[in-house]
């Protein structure tokens, strides 16, 4: 079953500011055919929130049978974000490209007053809107 984690304050990286915030960050992790979507969906309805996919393949257009991507018809439930939107023949799309690019979503959002709902399996997707966590590039000299 997805498990499902709520915070008030987004202690994140670039992008997030770190701001408190009044309205909550949800955020649904499990393993494929644990129910995410549909939990998301519910949510969404509920709560008046727009779903960010943090699936790793999701954001490739054209591979909507072997990704399980929501319907059409359930895109229009609930308003979804980060979906078919990658050529898969064309782009190199990398987790500090998700997370640009959704942190921007997610203070788009609140800035409407919704509650985004950030919803996958791919957990460093989601690590790297929570914790600060990628690798840094700088060269670091070590003395001896």
């Amino acid at each position: 079953m997805a498990s499902v984690a709520a915070a008030r304050a987004v202690p994140v990286g670039s992008g997030l500011r770190g701001l408190q915030r009044t309205l909550p960050l949800v955020v649904i992790l499990g393993a494929t055919g644990t129910g995410k979507s549909t939990l998301a969906l519910q949510l969404g309805q509920r709560l008046g929130g727009e779903i960010v996919s943090a699936d790793s393949m999701q954001v490739y257009e054209g591979l909507d049978i072997i990704t399980n991507k929501v319907s059409a018809q359930e895109q229009r439930i609930c308003r979804h974000h980060m979906i078919s939107f990658v050529d898969p023949l064309v782009t190199n799309y990398t987790v500090v490209d998700f997370r640009n690019r959704a942190t921007a979503l997610i203070e788009d959002i609140f800035a409407r007053d919704k509650i985004p709902i950030v919803v996958g399996g791919t957990n460093y997707y989601i690590e790297s809107l929570l914790w600060k966590v990628l690798v840094n590039t700088k060269v670091s000299l070590v003395h001896s």
